[in-house]
């Protein structure tokens, strides 16, 4: 059991991808990573997309910049796998 879970510390926006603003397209992208022992990201995978194909790649870039606190076990930092949904909307 976690003691302390990790807290997001920074987030980079995704890119939203031109042909999708274009074409008025939203959607969002699920994402799997492993937050390791200093809160930086690894091993980022897709896990849904809808539409897919279209945002998956702004997400996976974006998500790999994002910073978290580090997740602890009995006061030790260890390695967790995180799940992450980015949603891509119009303003």
């Amino acid at each position: 059991e976690l003691t302390s879970r990790p807290q997001v510390l920074f987030k980079k926006k995704p890119f939203y991808p031109r042909s999708a603003l274009r074409r008025g397209i939203e959607g969002f992208v699920r994402l799997s990573f492993t937050i390791d022992k200093n809160g930086q990201i690894e091993a980022p995978i897709v896990l849904r997309a809808q539409p897919s194909g279209i945002f998956d790649n702004s997400a996976l870039k974006a998500i790999k910049h994002w910073k978290f606190t580090a997740p602890k076990m009995n006061g030790h930092s260890v390695k967790v796998t995180a799940t992450q949904t980015i949603k891509f909307t119009i303003k």
